[in-house]
């Protein structure tokens, strides 16, 4: 009986901790895309300062949600995000609205990526 009661409590604390994974995960994919959407719009409308400074708070905040993801989260995706989330900042000062837009894009569709592969899906089991 206490061998079936430590599995149980064993098995319910990977639970906890899978779902809890998710729910930052998703958390996280809201924040980075909403910030990424909106410095896109800012660099549409021609405000390239503003943009650059929503691209360097996209990175800080990556950076920081980076170091929890990285517990759980495959390294080479975290690692291709990093990249092009440094790019932002760069095409935002030049600007170069084509560039700063499809590197928004692409990081946005990363983040969707990294969230989506760590779903209990049928397709991520096999």
């Amino acid at each position: 009986m206490k061998r079936s009661i430590t599995i149980l409590v064993i098995l319910a604390g990977i639970i906890a901790l899978s779902v809890g994974s998710l729910l930052y995960l998703k958390q996280v994919d809201a924040e980075i895309s909403g910030l990424l959407n909106a410095s896109c719009q800012s660099v549409e409308q021609g405000d390239f300062s503003h943009a650059a400074k929503l691209a360097e708070q996209t990175q800080e905040k990556w950076e920081h949600h980076e170091t929890y993801l990285s517990i759980f989260v495959r390294h080479n995706d975290l690692d291709e995000m990093t990249e092009v989330v440094a790019e932002l900042k760069d095409y935002a000062e030049q600007k170069d609205a084509a560039m700063f837009c499809a590197s928004a894009d692409k990081a946005a569709s990363l983040i969707r990526h990294i969230y989506e592969s760590e779903l209990p899906t049928v397709k991520n089991f096999f």
